[in-house]
């Protein structure tokens, strides 16, 4: 696939971004409306807090991460996640344990939907719909990113022992719908569909 050249441009609403001048080009027919532009890296950044619950909250539009995790039993339930440059939930390698995503949208994720990273024990999953992630070929992980370079375009990864991933919808993803690792782990009862468009 051919990417970043302002020459592959020539569908309404696709944008280049020009590293040179730090300006963005819209394809457009007529004056661009409705655009949105991310200006942020990470709508929520938990660092050494636990025991926090957000609950019924709509995130939308963040450059890295929606939520980047570094804490100790953190729930999001109920809440809306969308248009996130790599991430809708990071979880740092061995900081985030016991984090709960229950009854959760998450939606139009360039990179994983759902990503709790390695060695983050006694996760649960339940109850979210997840879609539309890693669907763009050259937005998604590298191979080298913050969880080992594993996981790209995937719509929920669960790498901790002891956790459980039941009863979710995930479509539309560019890799793997679920992917796990850990012992003891428990994946039931989810509808996976539309799995590894982009391989």
């Amino acid at each position: 696939h051919i990417q970043n050249d302002i020459r592959t441009l020539d569908q309404q609403n696709e944008w280049y971004y020009n590293p040179t001048t730090q300006k963005l080009d819209v394809y457009s027919t007529s004056a661009p409306t409705g655009v949105q532009i991310a200006t942020v890296d990470a709508l929520v950044t938990i660092k050494a807090f636990n025991y926090i619950t957000f609950d019924g909250i709509t995130f939308t539009g963040a450059n890295t991460s929606i939520f980047d995790i570094k804490g100790n039993y953190i729930t999001i339930q109920n809440c809306n996640l969308n248009f996130s440059g790599s991430w809708g939930i990071l979880a740092h390698p061995a900081s985030a344990a016991n984090i709960t995503v229950q009854s959760c949208s998450i939606n139009h994720i360039n990179n994983n939907g759902i990503d709790l990273g390695y060695s983050n024990p006694n996760a649960v999953i339940t109850l979210d719909t997840v879609k539309n992630c890693g669907m763009f070929l050259g937005m998604q992980g590298t191979g080298a990113g913050i969880n080992g370079g594993n996981g790209t375009g995937e719509g929920i990864i669960v790498s901790g022992a002891n956790s459980l991933v039941s009863f979710n919808r995930v479509d539309s993803t560019g890799s793997s719908g679920i992917a796990f690792y850990g012992a003891n782990t428990i994946v039931q009862n989810n509808y996976v569909t539309n799995f590894v468009i982009c391989e």
